[in-house]
């Protein structure tokens, strides 16, 4: 109220003070000292406010200053409220969801979609609104609202085929939602789920049906009962994996001949996706090339990307399809052929630009394949932003704890710590934050781990010696039955921070420094390996294989006691022991380990005078995670030892300049967290 006051007062003056102000800002354009860069400081532009305005009369002095003091108020106040992220922020939800949105409600929260529409036989504007933003819910990956969208236009229509279609596409396979034999703790398409995809099915062709009977003639009715008679083909065959995995085939077959019969991008798109579900997450043959199914996938896509540059569906899919290839892996660093489709979704608005946060997020998949660290923040920033605006007006987001684990790797592997810091606290309160999608996801447990690693990454020793110990809610990012994991991620940090601040092996940092890394082996022992889950390879995309990173801590923690006891060498087994364990992690993103083991092995053989053998590991480092500051500066150390050519390490320093131009934390090693 008082600050609402003050503007207002301000304003007046503001009013009396225009032409005195307009002439000050001719002034100000006249000489060019508009300074629109974004790191001029508030000092630097009122100076030269002050410099265009002096000659000026005291009166128009003394209006122009109030005049300004109201819009710096005013931008005062705004900066407040949006301080967080460049993005607007929502404001926070004074009450409960236990109604949530209504159908009309809903429909003006998703605007105009960006330009998006898909058109269908329906007696109501709303319904038609809820059926497309369905189709951007399902395609954010997001089934849980999807679903409510389709049922809601279903409600106003109930004549409508494609609400009752779409019902059932929401609650079938998709990469993200595998099919298993029995329900599991993680999203799975089970036998359980097949009488109510069947019932929305066979009502989606009854109802396609009869108004292709009201109306024979009708292009449209014609198509929507070939989409009705594609999704009841999709299910009538039965519930075991590999039975619905043929029945993917079909399905895809089916979608993309309404595509071409009806010139029906959305069709192409969604038949590229039952292709990608014959085996999601699982693309590649042995020897880098896609699998057949992947081939048709990819096809669709570029075609559908041809008719339909802003298909969100399409960009979608090709993100996922290419990211997990690198060079190491495959010879092909393929995951570089979406980064067009990555910066659409970036830095274009589209479809995806107001409600969708999956969507947002997905970029950033890309650009931390690539090197594109700072990038991947902002992608993750935005996604952050908009699911905090869905869950203010009662709608569930998708993944957002994804979004920000994602957000918090790329920003510390770009060396922006502070935003990693931010966000990693933000993970930790996830239950005030994302109430509603924390309820989704099934637990009251807390992500208590990403900071301190962060900590670890960067050598921010006191911070992690004034952390406290773990709660009994603490986990990680996946569930657990006990605080293990995040007890040992605690150990972890404590044994390198006594480590990095031991003067030598007898003081008392040394002595706590071994008694962590003995109760961090403890606690590693008691963390039993998880059964793995689907989709994905090893532990699959919904396991956190918190026994191998357990074991990883414990190893590197072994191997930084035997370096402060001044047994370098002897340190070097450990670190290949947890490297081996890292190799058979499997792929994830982000990466299931924050900081890779090549760092510290790297590091190590740095110091032991084996700069070749360090040169080696940096470089493969640097073709699985390209353009990182940690292995740039390790691959510049290396060669500066070794006496490389002044061209050689002038690039390896150029790129390092470039790795580390957002980062708000200088770089002094390969891996700080040795501290060395």
């Amino acid at each position: 109220m008082l600050v609402s006051l003050a503007v207002t007062v301000f304003s007046c003056f503001g009013v009396i003070a225009a032409v005195s102000t307009a002439a000050a800002v001719s002034e100000l354009r006249r000489r060019g000292l508009q300074d629109s860069s974004p790191a001029a400081t508030d000092v630097e532009v009122s100076d030269k406010f002050e410099r265009a305005t002096h000659k000026k009369s005291p009166w128009a002095r003394g209006t122009a200053a109030l005049c300004l003091g109201g819009a710096l108020l005013f931008f005062l106040t705004e900066y407040l409220q949006n301080s967080l992220h460049p993005f607007q922020q929502p404001a926070p939800r004074t009450h409960t969801c236990s109604q949530g949105l209504s159908d009309t409600k809903r429909a003006r929260f998703y605007g105009d979609l960006g330009g998006f529409s898909h058109a269908t036989l329906t007696s109501s504007p709303v319904a038609s609104k809820l059926i497309e933003a369905g189709l951007m819910e399902e395609w954010n990956f997001n089934s849980l609202e999807a679903l409510t969208n389709f049922r809601m236009a279903g409600g106003l229509d109930p004549a409508s085929s494609m609400a009752a279609w779409g019902e059932a596409y929401a609650q079938g396979p998709r990469a993200n939602r595998a099919v298993t034999t029995t329900r599991k703790s993680f999203p799975s398409f089970t036998p359980a789920d097949l009488p109510a995809v069947r019932e929305a099915s066979e009502r989606a062709l009854r109802l396609a049906n009869a108004a292709l009977a009201a109306a024979p003639t009708s292009d449209l009715a014609k198509k929507e009962l070939a989409y009705a008679q594609a999704a009841q083909h999709r299910y009538e065959a039965g519930p075991e994996p590999d039975v619905q995995a043929a029945a993917e085939i079909e399905y895809g077959i089916a979608l993309r001949d309404i595509g071409h019969s009806w010139k029906d991008s959305h069709a192409l798109a969604m038949a590229a996706e039952a292709f990608m579900n014959y085996s999601p997450w699982d693309y590649q043959l042995a020897n880098g090339t896609l699998t057949w199914e992947a081939v048709q996938a990819e096809a669709l896509i570029a075609e559908v990307l041809r008719l339909e540059p802003q298909n969100a569906l399409a960009l979608h899919l090709y993100i996922h399809l290419v990211e997990a290839t690198s060079p190491l892996r495959t010879g092909k660093p393929s995951a570089a052929e979406a980064e067009a489709s990555a910066e659409r979704m970036t830095f274009r608005k589209g479809p995806w630009w107001t409600g969708f946060g999956h969507l947002l997020h997905m970029p950033s998949h890309t650009f931390l394949r690539i090197g594109r660290y700072h990038d991947a923040v902002l992608a993750n920033i935005h996604a952050n932003d908009v699911d905090q605006a869905a869950e203010a007006v009662c709608k569930t987001p998708y993944g957002p704890d994804h979004n920000m684990a994602m957000l918090i790797n790329a920003a510390s592997w770009g060396g922006e710590v502070h935003t990693a810091e931010q966000y990693s606290r933000q993970l930790t309160d996830m239950t005030k934050l994302f109430p509603l999608a924390t309820k989704a996801q099934g637990g009251p447990h807390r992500e208590a781990t990403f900071l301190l690693l962060v900590w670890t990454m960067h050598a921010r020793w006191s911070d992690i010696l004034a952390s406290p110990r773990p709660g009994s809610l603490d986990r990680g990012l996946c569930p657990a039955p006990t605080n293990a994991y995040a007890m040992a991620a605690w150990h972890f940090a404590r044994t390198m921070a006594f480590a990095a601040t031991a003067n030598d092996s007898s003081s008392d940092p040394a002595e706590s420094a071994v008694q962590e890394l003995a109760a961090l082996q403890e606690a590693a022992g008691q963390i039993e390996p998880s059964e793995p889950t689907v989709p994905g390879p090893g532990q699959g995309i919904y396991g956190c294989d918190y026994h191998a990173l357990a074991g990883i801590y414990a190893h590197v923690g072994e191997a930084r006691v035997l370096m402060l006891q001044g047994r370098g060498a002897a340190a070097e087994a450990p670190l290949r022991k947890a490297f081996e364990i890292e190799q058979g992690m499997g792929y994830m993103e982000p990466p299931r380990l924050l900081q890779p083991v090549r760092h510290y092995l790297a590091q190590l053989l740095l110091v032991l005078g084996r700069a070749n053998e360090a040169q080696q590991v940096f470089e493969e480092d640097l073709a699985e995670h390209p353009d990182n500051g940690f292995a740039l500066q390790g691959l510049y150390r290396s060669q500066e030892v070794q006496n490389a050519s002044l061209d050689a390490i002038e690039e390896t320093k150029r790129r390092l300049r470039t790795a580390w131009q957002h980062a708000d934390t200088p770089l002094l090693a390969a891996c700080p967290a040795l501290g060395l």
